[in-house]
């Protein structure tokens, strides 16, 4: 005789078959909430990845700076940091007797954008005492920046480095 009544794990099955997936509506809202969420955080990791580039910049020509520093005293012969092809912001080398040490960026894979690093100097020598052939300046900003990213490494002719921030124009 036919069972009039379905068992227990029957209705289970029937149950779990009915609630599977999603509804278009849900889809529907799951949708709107990510394209909210996306609209919201789009221009915060915008404004990161331009802020972190200002910052690696500044760390990377800092740390040359004192690279090439270390080196006039320690070789005893004056050591040059150079632009690439005259624009800073392609990249810089920094050169011992016509030999690079160490070279940021290339013609081909620019450091930054054109203008977003500007110098006083063509080069800049320092001698075997480790000190600057010349006091002067270089300028970091990069656009869209947001907080104290406008950075100003100020060279002094004893060779120390002074690193100034200021409010993003």
């Amino acid at each position: 005789m036919p069972r009039l009544i379905p068992s227990c794990t029957e209705s289970k099955r029937v149950e779990l078959a009915h609630s599977a997936g999603f509804t278009l509506i849900e889809l529907m809202i799951t949708l709107a909430v990510m394209g909210i969420l996306v609209t919201t955080i789009t221009p915060e990791v915008k404004t990161m990845f331009v802020n972190r580039e200002a910052d690696t910049l500044s760390s990377q020509l800092e740390v040359d700076i004192q690279f090439a520093r270390n080196q006039a005293f320690t070789r005893t012969r004056d050591i040059t940091v150079r632009a690439i092809s005259g624009d800073w912001s392609i990249g810089w080398e920094v050169i011992d007797n016509g030999k690079a040490l160490r070279k940021r960026g290339s013609t081909t894979s620019p450091m930054t954008q054109s203008g977003n690093i500007t110098s006083s100097y063509t080069n800049l020598v320092f001698n075997t005492q480790g000190r600057a052939e010349s006091s002067g300046n270089f300028k970091i900003q990069v656009p869209y920046c947001t907080g104290n990213r406008r950075i100003t490494l100020k060279i002094q002719s004893l060779g120390q480095l002074i690193i100034e921030r200021e409010k993003c124009t």
